[in-house]
């Protein structure tokens, strides 16, 4: 009887751990077809039971099934995770964890990959839909899931300081535009938009410091010489703007409004043969 009592409980632990198993598999078959709740379903619960909990298996599986929902045509699958990049990103990185033979690394690199771009996309549709913020909030989860890999996509954290800017998220904004320009993102108009929301801030001693160090790295571009000369006009300094403005004339010689601002500038410096 001991021994039959033994092999009874034997079975039935064999049992437990062959059914845990199989939820990773259901899990699977049911993401194969299209069924992404009930793999959700699945997989979520492998992935809490300590049978299957450190599998790399599992949290690969998870990290393709929330990559699926994210993804999914359907609202109502999108709807079953608020964030399901996230969840499918943390899934990868749980999956490399224990992967300790490396045979999910290479589709993991793969997979992040595409969580970065479907953040980006995100992006671009809460963009264009002028949710600002949330535009920006996503371009910066495409750049941070990239630089998790050493890949560093500037042009996904330019394009978060863009959106912050136009939604008037300053502080974001500023932010942004900082790290664009610790990376030494090669675009002009990035020292002009920092110096620019500096001075509607009132914070007129960074916005010179900020465009003077734009002018130094592109000494020949119009839009940063232009914030040059509005910041000097904001402060009062006349002999820079007018200093400024006379290099805007030689820069462009057809614009009427720099030379008004010139002669504006003569006159209330007292200098009137000049206009």
């Amino acid at each position: 009887m001991k021994k039959l009592f033994l092999t009874g409980v034997i079975l039935m632990f064999t049992v437990i751990v062959f059914g845990q198993s199989n939820k990773v598999v259901s899990a699977y078959n049911y993401q194969k077809y299209g069924k992404l709740d009930l793999a959700k379903e699945a997989i979520d619960e492998a992935a809490q039971n300590e049978k299957t909990v450190m599998s790399a298996k599992t949290w690969f599986y998870r990290g393709n099934i929330y990559y699926d929902i994210a993804m999914s045509i359907d609202s109502n699958y999108r709807k079953l995770d608020p964030d399901p990049l996230k969840v499918s990103f943390d899934s990868y990185m749980k999956a490399k964890e224990y992967d300790t033979k490396g045979e999910y690394t290479a589709d993991i690199d793969k997979y992040t990959q595409a969580i970065a771009e479907g953040y980006y996309n995100l992006g671009v549709m809460a963009y264009n839909d002028k949710d600002y913020k949330n535009s920006a909030l996503n371009f910066e989860k495409a750049y941070n899931t990239n630089k998790n890999f050493g890949r560093i996509d500037t042009t996904a954290l330019y394009n978060a300081a863009v959106a912050a800017s136009i939604g008037k998220e300053n502080q974001l904004a500023k932010q942004y535009y900082q790290q664009v320009i610790q990376l030494n993102y090669q675009k002009p108009d990035v020292y002009s938009s920092l110096a620019d929301i500096y001075k509607e801030e009132g914070d007129t001693a960074m916005a010179v410091k900020v465009v003077e160090k734009g002018r130094e790295i592109f000494p020949n571009d119009f839009n940063l010489l232009v914030s040059e000369i509005n910041i000097s006009l904001a402060t009062n300094d006349k002999a820079k703007a007018k200093q400024d403005l006379e290099l805007a004339m030689q820069m462009d010689k057809t614009n009427p409004s720099i030379f008004f601002a010139v002669g504006t500038i003569y006159d209330q410096m007292g200098n009137v043969d000049r206009q």
